[in-house]
């Protein structure tokens, strides 16, 4: 990802205003599938904080999820609420204040689509709409402020491999998805009820997925599922239709090879996934790719 992540705390005191993780690229826009990012950022707004008036120069999604305040566009006032969408267009003038006794927290994405972006058109009819009829504000129904956490925790995390910049780039096209069907006011026409075992069968996955370093996590999952091992195993089984051990071992080995690919030693990963020896990881990994890990990496 050709960009950096900037922690920009130690400035607050001086400017009233934090910005979290703000992301962007040192030449001004980071062009990824088919859209310009100029900002993302996770920003922390101090009491009576009041921003200097100014002109948009990108398209600016704002996503309110603490606190209370004002955002001005083009002069008319708009109170800043939690789970609200604001978004203001190119050379619109732009401000916001914070309420006297609550800080303000949102995140903000400034971007711009190009015409091969897939929702290109969509996004420039509703552009033109919007504008015509002065409304740029909209309540969060279709989840937009979790992508903007999701995507958030990836910079925050693990910014630099390739798999982080898969799911970063991936999560701006949800964020610029979902924002146009909340403007465009489009609903579910339907809502999908999950079963007890497709719940668990998630509640399976995430675990794994978040624990997939741990070699123990197949043990702690029935505790952390509160249902027996055996029960567990045979309802994943059953729907995904997958060994639950081999498909642990399969997450873990795309994971370590990841790390391999983004230039960790085979000492590091063998550490890493707890791994008794170096000789007991490569095997593992040669069983599954059928290739020794060093067939892809010298370790110094």
């Amino acid at each position: 990802m050709d960009g950096y992540i900037e922690n920009s705390l130690e400035h607050a005191g001086k400017r009233g205003c934090h910005y979290i993780y703000q992301f962007h690229s040192p030449s001004g826009a980071l062009t990824i599938n088919g859209m310009k990012v100029y900002q993302f950022a996770d920003v922390f707004c101090k009491k009576e904080y009041v921003q200097q008036p100014h002109r948009q120069a990108c398209d600016e999604l704002t996503i309110v999820y603490g606190g209370s305040g004002s955002i001005f566009t083009n002069g008319v006032k708009c109170d800043a609420k939690i789970g609200q969408l604001h978004l203001c267009f190119e050379g619109d003038t732009h401000l916001l204040q914070t309420n006297p006794v609550n800080t303000l927290r949102f995140f903000c994405l400034g971007f711009r689509l190009l015409p091969q972006h897939p929702l290109y058109n969509t996004y420039q009819e509703m552009k033109k709409r919007l504008q015509e009829e002065k409304r740029n504000v909209v309540p969060d129904e279709h989840g937009v402020m979790e992508k903007c956490k999701n995507a958030i925790t990836e910079l925050m995390v693990d910014g630099e491999s390739e798999l982080s910049k898969n799911l970063f780039s991936n999560l701006l096209g949800e964020i610029i998805a979902l924002t146009c069907k909340n403007f465009l006011r489009l609903k579910y026409t339907f809502e999908y009820d999950y079963s007890p075992k497709q719940s668990l069968v998630y509640d399976i996955i995430n675990f794994l997925d978040e624990h997939v370093r741990d070699k123990d996590a197949l043990q702690a999952l029935p505790q952390a599922v509160n249902y027996s091992y055996s029960h567990v195993s045979h309802v994943f089984s059953r729907c995904v239709g997958e060994n639950l051990k081999e498909y642990f071992f399969k997450l873990r080995m795309h994971a370590a090879d990841t790390l391999l690919k983004n230039g960790k030693s085979v000492t590091e990963i063998s550490d890493t996934f707890g791994y008794s020896s170096i000789h007991a990881f490569s095997r593992a990994y040669k069983s599954f790719f059928g290739v020794s890990p060093i067939h892809n990496h010298t370790d110094p």
